[in-house]
């Protein structure tokens, strides 16, 4: 959540997800549009938190494991990396915050891909976890 008032004088919240795009509730989506699997997920978060709209500016941030993200929070972070250049003074903090974002979204998907991939090996193995 912003500590500032972002839109119509609302501070913003976010919820970020990242959606395996192999998974069952996504695969027939994914197989059919590049994406699909965050904009669904980010569609889903948007219906969830829907009650807090009137307080709140909320942006959903979904990215697929195979590292597209929704479309959404884009203007989000073009709006928040043009605040941090007046505030610092270097119009490429945009690209920066961009790369941050790509950055720690590339760590989350690692994650989930290695923690699925234990996950398998460990029952193909007979072993629990």
């Amino acid at each position: 959540m912003t500590l500032i008032p972002w839109q119509a004088g609302r501070p913003v919240i976010w919820d970020v997800t990242v959606a395996c795009t192999s998974a069952d509730s996504y695969v027939e989506a994914s197989a059919h549009e590049a994406g699909a699997a965050a904009e669904i997920a980010a569609t889903r978060k948007t219906a969830k938190y829907a009650d807090l709209t009137t307080r709140f500016a909320f942006e959903p941030i979904a990215v697929g494991t195979q590292g597209l993200r929704n479309e959404s929070p884009r203007d989000l972070l073009i709006d928040m990396g043009r605040w941090i250049s007046m505030s610092s003074g270097n119009d490429r903090e945009v690209h920066f915050l961009f790369q941050r974002v790509q950055l720690s979204c590339n760590d989350l998907i690692a994650l989930c891909c290695m923690t699925v991939f234990v996950l398998k090996t460990s029952r193909l193995m007979g072993i629990l976890v």
